[in-house]
């Protein structure tokens, strides 16, 4: 009776290797999700073999244009909120820059002055009663 046991176990351990385990191979192969699907504009732009997929260069040239795109964004920032011309924003001009940026989004600023002499010089010339 053991014996015949374990001739079914060792029946048993072979049929699971043989079927069972490629199929669960098989099933890691395949995707659970679909890939995401890039935008059509994006697509029509960087795929320059048009076959619907970008490859390393595709993606290279489209992740450059976004990050040229965000430097520029960046500078015209700096040219209009660097009220002072140092290169950087302070505090007082990132105040501005947001609530330019807010505006223009159709959001009020949430931020309330920290005190009744900073209502009075208003926005952007913090800087002058710091003695900058």
């Amino acid at each position: 009776m053991k014996l015949i046991t374990n001739n079914l176990s060792r029946v048993g351990s072979i049929l699971f290797a043989l079927v069972v385990s490629p199929l669960a191979l098989v099933a890691q192969d395949v995707p659970t999700e679909k890939p995401k699907q890039l935008p059509a504009a994006i697509l029509r732009k960087y795929d320059a073999d048009k076959d619907g997929v970008l490859n390393e260069e595709e993606k290279n040239a489209w992740k450059a244009d976004v990050q040229r795109g965000r430097q520029e964004a960046q500078a015209r920032r700096l040219e209009k909120y660097d009220s002072n011309r140092d290169g950087k924003l302070d505090k007082s001009e990132k105040a501005a820059a947001s609530a330019g940026t807010n505006s223009k989004r159709g959001v009020e600023s949430r931020k309330q002055p920290a005190s009744e002499d900073d209502q009075s010089l208003g926005a952007g010339s913090t800087h002058l009663r710091d003695g900058k």
